[in-house]
């Protein structure tokens, strides 16, 4: 039997891991939250296009986060980034609330969006 250097073991162990995660990585992976996601306001089709546009919420909608935070967190990215959008159609005095409501199965997000006076 020749010498077994650390490198080679450390190769095996490596490729034993990586096909036992193939295997079985979806059994250990995170749960999922799926999510609808709406705007409600008196918008016109171009800034509600410009805010889906924009939106972390509507980009990312077929990719459910993995955890309550990580649907916050593209909850919080996405009023100023619709703010901004407001701001580009001249609604300096618009707000932006971003609710959910969880249902059985499904979160349910609603961006309440009040345009205020166009400039």
């Amino acid at each position: 039997m020749g010498l077994v250097y650390p490198w080679m073991a450390m190769s095996s162990l490596f490729r034993i891991l990586c096909m036992l995660a193939l295997l079985f990585g979806t059994a250990f992976a995170a749960t999922e939250i799926p999510y609808t996601v709406s705007f409600e306001g008196s918008l016109d089709n171009a800034v509600l296009r410009s805010i889906k546009n924009i939106s972390d919420l509507y980009f990312l909608r077929k990719t459910p986060p993995q955890s309550l935070q990580a649907l916050q967190l593209r909850i919080n990215r996405d009023i100023p980034r619709i703010t901004q959008a407001l701001h580009a159609f001249g609604f300096f005095e618009g707000e932006v609330q971003i609710s959910t409501k969880n249902t059985q199965n499904l979160i349910k997000v609603v961006a309440n969006i009040i345009p205020g006076p166009q400039y």
